[in-house]
């Protein structure tokens, strides 16, 4: 989660602060499924704080391994998949939203494509949340 517009070094100290809580949020609910059910190690979401190189990791995580591993995990429930499926797409929005920011250094482009980027971060955040609370909350 790069940005480097107008806002700069503020924008981007808050940025880390909200990631680190964004993957906090991430590992806990990963934590949740089993470990035979994960691709990949939970704590490279961790990685999402190191500038560019976090980029690349939400690229693998976000759209793919988290929702693939939500699927696996809730394999005989169809409403779970179709959540995952919608975590699939915003995760998949998120990251070409913070390639775009990053890559067009073109203002008011990249204020715009950082401030979408930073939305659907939100809403992904939002969805996780309520992922876990409808399908593992019934588990337990």
């Amino acid at each position: 989660m790069i940005y480097a517009g107008k806002f700069g070094p503020f924008f981007f100290v808050m940025m880390i602060i909200i990631t680190f809580f964004y993957c906090l949020t991430l590992v806990n609910v990963m934590k949740l499924i089993p470990p035979d059910k994960h691709k990949l190690p939970i704590w490279l979401v961790w990685f999402f704080l190191i500038p560019v190189i976090g980029l690349i990791f939400q690229w693998v995580i976000m759209p793919f391994e988290i929702p693939a591993t939500l699927k696996r995990n809730f394999s005989d429930n169809k409403n779970a998949h179709d959540d995952a499926n919608l975590l699939f797409k915003i995760g998949l929005a998120q990251v070409i939203f913070a390639t775009s920011a990053i890559l067009i250094s073109i203002p008011p482009f990249n204020d715009t494509f950082a401030l979408l980027e930073l939305l659907t971060l939100i809403l992904y955040w939002m969805k996780i949340v309520k992922f876990k609370r409808t399908y593992f909350q019934k588990a337990a």
